[in-house]
């Protein structure tokens, strides 16, 4: 069974409260804009990753935030009805945040017959009303601004204290409006995430109109005019394993401040497509995708060339070493016996399994385990596709997971039953856990990494059901 390496810094146990409110408890819209348009095409429709602020009290005993918030991390709330009134740089309706990082600011929605981006949200999109520049000049009001901007809060959907950012509170490090942009602007709030998911590249539109050239001129650099051509592979965004987009590949492991780069990303896709393809794998839809990408989020860390288990203290005694013991002698003296410590994508660990990965893969990686965690190859790829996959069973080959029932990873997650892949991967240290504990804090972990996945990435609903074991 795989086991826990150190968390991501974007989601470390000691923020699970926050993430929780973000990712686990879902969130009612009771109400949406009516659009006439169709859907984007392709679809651009990686919004702002929601970051947790760090808060902190101010003299009078007000809550106040330290760092930048995005635009969208305020819940909607429930009957909070539209109010009527003369436009005016003002919001109308309470739930603005949410619409606008839905992506509701375009032209074509409307609310109750009035434009959301110019009338009943007009503060919040930046709509007619508010067109008048940003206070302050190319000037930095904060100290913090090199910081941010190392951070990524430069991109366009930060604020702070309800100002830009880029434009307004750090323009002069973020090269914000006020600076010389020459009058050069991005048209929609989400160009950060956009980018940051490779639709600068020609070819993607949104609305009819171009993102690179029209839409997110600023963020994607082509103030001046388009740079040379940049064509992708065949059709602008490649899928491996049938339900995975290189795009959403990308964004996965950008998540909560991921520091992997473009090159590092984009190495370990080519492993990826490569495994799935040389192991004739392909999810069965995307539910399986999202749930096997959160997943590995959650085993790995998703730091691509650092996928070795962090351990410490008392339970790395012999922890690196592989003393063999049939699998039934290893569950029953859990976690005292010498063993392999996790590695690679799905974090693979026991001696058992590296016996029987060896089987699968034609390597012999239980005398060189440390090849599962080399993001020069494919073969940590290899290893967690066929840990996802395999059924299990038969004696000193794949045991994890067999002793309990129901089914398998990947039918358990084309279902979206998070509860029953988790009681397959790590029932001991999650499932049936106090409140509180270390494995209930990382159950609820692993349902919120699946959660973003499926919302920041795959543009698909939150999983509410058949979340714990």
């Amino acid at each position: 069974m795989a086991k826990r390496r150190k968390a991501s810094p974007g989601l470390a146990l000691g923020a699970m409260a926050a993430v929780m409110l973000l990712f686990a408890c879902g969130t009612a819209v009771l109400a949406q804009p009516e659009t006439a348009d169709s859907e984007p095409v392709p679809l651009p429709t990686t919004l702002p990753v929601l970051t947790t602020s760090a808060m902190s009290a101010g003299a009078d005993g007000a809550v106040t935030s330290t760092e930048p918030s995005v635009n969208g991390s305020r819940r909607l709330l429930a009957g909070e009805g539209a109010r009527r009134r003369l436009a005016s740089c003002t919001d109308q309706v309470n739930w603005c945040a949410g619409w606008k990082s839905s992506g509701y600011c375009g032209s074509q929605y409307v609310y109750n017959g009035q434009s959301v981006k110019d009338v009943v949200c007009a503060k919040t999109c930046g709509g007619a009303p508010c067109a008048s520049s940003p206070a302050g000049g190319c000037t930095d009001q904060y100290s913090n601004c090199a910081s941010w901007k190392s951070s990524g809060y430069c991109a366009s959907q930060y604020t702070y204290n309800g100002k830009s950012v880029r434009d307004v509170v750090c323009a002069k490090t973020c090269g914000g409006a006020p600076c010389g942009s020459g009058g050069c602007s991005d048209k929609v709030s989400y160009c950060g995430g956009w980018k940051s998911s490779g639709y600068c590249a020609a070819g993607y539109t949104w609305n009819g109109q171009s993102v690179r050239d029209a839409l997110c001129t600023k963020t994607c650099g082509t103030c001046g005019g388009s740079p040379g051509p940049t064509p992708g592979p065949s059709g602008g965004d490649p899928t491996a394993a049938g339900n995975l987009k290189k795009s959403e590949f990308r964004c996965i492991f950008r998540l909560n401040g991921l520091g992997n780069s473009d090159s590092t990303i984009d190495r370990h896709w080519n492993h990826f497509a490569s495994a799935a393809s040389g192991l004739s794998f392909s999810f069965y839809n995307r539910d399986e995708a999202s749930v096997f990408a959160g997943n590995v989020l959650h085993e790995s860390g998703g730091q691509l060339d650092e996928m070795v288990e962090n351990c410490n203290g008392k339970d790395c005694t012999g922890y690196n070493r592989c003393s063999w013991e049939p699998a039934t002698w290893a569950q029953t003296n859990y976690p005292s016996y010498p063993n392999y410590i996790g590695r690679g994508p799905m974090q693979l660990s026991h001696c058992f399994n590296y016996r029987g990965m060896t089987a699968k893969l034609g390597v012999n990686v239980e005398a060189n385990p440390d090849v599962l965690a080399d993001g020069s190859q494919s073969l940590g790829w290899k290893s967690a596709i066929i840990f996802w996959a395999e059924p299990g069973g038969g004696s000193y080959s794949f045991n994890w997971g067999s002793w309990v029932g129901g089914d398998r990873c990947p039918v358990a997650a084309r279902q979206l039953d998070i509860a029953q892949v988790t009681r397959r991967i790590n029932p001991e240290r999650e499932c049936s856990k106090p409140a509180g504990s270390i494995g209930d804090q990382m159950q609820k972990q692993r349902v919120a990494y699946i959660n973003q996945v499926r919302t920041q990435c795959f543009g698909l609903p939150a999983a509410t059901s058949n979340l714990y074991c």
